[in-house]
């Protein structure tokens, strides 16, 4: 049966073959036995008969553009997807992961046990590609696994935070992959042994069903609120132009409403039209770029209580004078988890948290320290597994940091 035919003008056995099963057998299926399921055909598609299946204007849509046609992040912004269900971005696995497959000698990415890992050919030659567009050049198989995890959360980031941006046009986005099947670098924000990458942690905030984004065009930077609950949030929102010692250059402030299912751009600056950063810029030498010194931050603070904050920066991460910055942490018990009272003295990018000896999932984790107020992080008791933390001075001992000035 169905041993030749053409579909739409293509003949192929295969085609009859898939045409009949998921457009014919399976969707009666779901109608005789669940009437009240949506069914859709494959993915991706654009409504069936394999016609046009990426098309951007109808169905669901895999793009790869970013990544395996090393197009930079920004791309992500020319597309406006009506669903992108399928794209990503590869890091290597946590370090202790790397660990559990090699020898010691063998913790170089172009060695062979860790070649044998990627079973993407051109994969770790893509992550260095993209690391030396963005990042300074790291001097240890550790730093370089902290940094291509960072890429790999700024990537899809970018990516779902546009389609957030344009909701009702754009109606969904899921990235490739979850978790592994087995130790190796790949497109998972979540390791074979459970680790969660930076791309988890990230995701946490820009999947939230209220977050809030920047979007860069040219001199202008736009701060937008983005809501996915059934009910309209009230909010307030600022951006602030700050040197790295937390100094605000300028600041834009307003306050407005996003309603049930929608995102709105509440506030933006103009680079070109802010006095104090124009006459920094001016007083500056020839060799001098008063930008390297400045970061962007976003705050939306929506009425619930919910606050989201969000960081842009004038030229790539590689290019800034990121100072060395000076952490003070405070851990206290609180019933069923500890509390972690973090600060900092300047500008700090990718604050990664971990515990030597354990692995832990905290509240928060791979974020900005953007002001001198003490950030909260929780770790819970059950989200504590290897060594045993006995007490909060136990904790306090084994906490280690790690931020973007670190690369080196």
């Amino acid at each position: 049966m169905y041993e030749t035919g053409t579909v739409r003008g293509r003949t192929d056995n295969r085609i009859l073959r898939r045409f009949h099963l998921f457009e014919e057998i399976l969707p009666r299926t779901v109608r005789e036995n669940a009437p009240d399921v949506f069914y859709w055909p494959s993915s991706p598609s654009s409504g069936g008969c394999f016609d046009d299946p990426d098309n951007e204007n109808n169905g669901d849509t895999h793009y790869w553009a970013v990544w395996h046609g090393q197009l930079p992040f920004t791309d992500f912004g020319n597309h406006f997807f009506r669903f992108c269900s399928e794209f990503g971005f590869q890091s290597f696995p946590c370090i202790k992961t790397i660990e559990s497959f090699t020898e010691k000698a063998d913790r170089n990415i172009f060695s062979r046990v860790m070649e044998s890992h990627q079973k993407n050919d051109s994969a770790n030659g893509k992550m260095l590609y993209y690391l030396s567009e963005n990042f300074r050049c790291p001097s240890t198989l550790e730093q370089t696994v902290y940094v291509s995890q960072i890429l790999q959360g700024m990537a899809v980031r970018y990516g779902v935070e546009h389609w957030r941006r344009n909701r009702g046009r754009c109606m969904g986005a899921l990235y490739w992959q979850v978790n592994d099947n087995w130790p190796a670098p790949s497109w998972s924000s979540i390791d074979y042994f459970g680790r969660w990458k930076a791309l988890h942690y990230m995701a946490k905030e820009f999947y939230a069903r209220m977050a809030g984004s920047m979007e860069v065009k040219g001199s202008r930077i736009y701060l937008w609120a983005e809501n996915e609950t059934s009910e309209n949030q009230a909010f307030r929102m600022r951006i602030s132009l700050k040197k790295m010692d937390f100094t605000v250059i300028e600041r834009v402030t307003a306050s407005g409403n996003a309603e049930a299912f929608s995102s709105a751009c509440g506030v933006w600056i103009d680079l070109e039209d802010c006095s104090t950063y124009q006459r920094l810029k001016q007083s500056s030498g020839s060799d001098e770029d008063p930008d390297e010194q400045l970061f962007l931050e976003g705050v939306v603070e929506y009425e619930n209580g919910t606050v989201r904050r969000s960081v842009e920066t004038l030229l790539p991460y590689k290019y800034l004078s990121l100072p060395q910055p000076v952490f003070t942490t405070e851990v206290f018990r609180e019933k069923t988890a500890y509390k972690i009272r973090l600060k900092a003295d300047s500008f700090a990018a990718f604050v990664e948290l971990s515990v030597e000896g354990s692995d832990v999932i905290f509240s928060e984790n791979y974020f900005h320290m953007t002001d001198r107020e003490p950030k909260v992080i929780t770790l819970k008791d059950e989200d504590i597994s290897g060594t045993t933390v006995e007490d909060a001075d136990d904790l306090a001992r084994r906490i280690r940091i790690r931020s973007a000035a670190d690369i080196s």
